[in-house]
């Protein structure tokens, strides 16, 4: 079950755990894994307060620094699992997105944040119910897959609600980080259908190789 916060519940500082060409939305759960040392020490320090992480994502992947674009998402570890290699098996799900006002120097080996809901506060509520016509998108997503070589499971598709068939094809396609980037800052699922639908029109286009989505999103 999903546990309501308030904004005086958010907290106004964050560890921040940068994911390329990953994204988080509220509401919804996603599973990682992590192993290395810095990853170790942030997990264990978020279990010592609320639990709280920031996904966010770089701009690059160049140095062990790169910049960090200005929105990423508050997500709280709901299930961890220890391997016998220590590594972590986490469930994080999503509660807000946020603006990276800053970033903190610290004495730990992770990136910390100070942050701001202001913009997205109604991440908070239960979102109303929603339902859009599928035909459009079906024809988008089933050339795209065929072209990509994933296998797609159509029946479970057609049974997911719609809000959910979009954040969740959202997360789990194969975009890039700018395409990502503009599916989580969309203000609204119906605002977060019509870039999902303009990036897979240009994916589809013979020889674009993303192209014209990267024209189109920046």
């Amino acid at each position: 079950m999903f546990k309501i916060y308030q904004p005086k519940d958010l907290p106004k500082t964050l560890p921040l755990f940068p994911l390329t060409g990953m994204m988080l939305l509220p509401r919804m759960r996603f599973p990682l894994s992590m192993e290395e040392p810095h990853a170790l020490s942030l997990v264990d320090d978020a279990f010592k307060g609320d639990r709280m992480i920031g996904i966010i994502q770089p701009k690059n992947t160049e140095g062990a620094m790169p910049p960090l674009y200005a929105i990423g998402t508050a997500g709280r570890i709901t299930a961890l699992d220890e391997t016998d290699d220590g590594k972590y098996i986490l469930g994080v799900t999503g509660v807000c997105r946020f603006h990276l006002v800053q970033e903190i120097p610290t004495a730990r080996d992770y990136r910390v944040g100070e942050v701001n809901y202001a913009d997205y506060l109604s991440d908070l509520h239960v979102p109303e119910p929603y339902h859009f016509q599928r035909r459009t998108l079906m024809t988008q997503l089933r050339e795209f897959f065929d072209e990509q070589g994933i296998m797609v499971d159509w029946d479970m598709v057609g049974r997911t609600p719609d809000a959910l068939l979009v954040n969740s094809l959202s997360v789990i396609c194969p975009f890039d980080i700018a395409e990502k980037q503009a599916l989580l800052e969309a203000v609204s699922v119906e605002k977060r259908l019509e870039t999902l639908q303009t990036i897979l029109t240009f994916a589809n286009m013979p020889g674009d190789n993303n192209g014209g989505a990267q024209r189109v999103l920046n």
